[in-house]
């Protein structure tokens, strides 16, 4: 002889209600680990093109070609990589300072925020063969 359970006729209903809830909260969980992920992604392929570029920049600088200096032919075929990316590129004698930005494809966080993106920049300094800090140039002093 089987036992049936005592249940009352509000009861039937309530495991299915906080199933539901559970999986809302648990899509919404996944949603916003997602997001995030794709924020670290984002943030560190910007941070390797800043420096990427701020270190090409600088060799160039070196090479003593700072009127010719174009990043599709410093770059080569990973040009084509960053088209997507909004590049600037601040040289002065001694320093290059590299800033990209790139907008962020979010799947949550697009809903809220209408204008996201991530920025990176890097900053090489340049040290010339005849400064100071090699002493490979000897300094003479002269008396008149």
């Amino acid at each position: 002889m089987a036992i049936k359970p005592n249940l009352n006729k509000y009861e039937n209903g309530n495991i299915s209600i906080m199933v539901l809830i559970f999986m809302i909260i648990l899509c919404i969980f996944m949603l916003v680990i997602f997001d995030f992920s794709n924020i670290f992604i984002k943030r560190e392929k910007t941070e390797n093109i800043a420096e990427m570029l701020s270190l090409a920049v600088s060799q160039e600088l070196l090479c003593l070609k700072n009127n010719n200096i174009d990043i599709s032919d410093i770059l080569g075929n990973e040009y084509e990589n960053i088209k997507d990316y909004e590049i600037n590129i601040q040289i002065d004698y001694d320093e290059v300072i590299v800033t990209a930005k790139t907008p962020l494809n979010l799947v949550l966080v697009n809903k809220l925020l209408k204008k996201n993106s991530i920025s990176s920049t890097s900053v090489s300094k340049i040290i010339y063969p005849w400064s100071m800090d090699f002493s490979f140039c000897k300094r003479y002093k002269f008396n008149f």
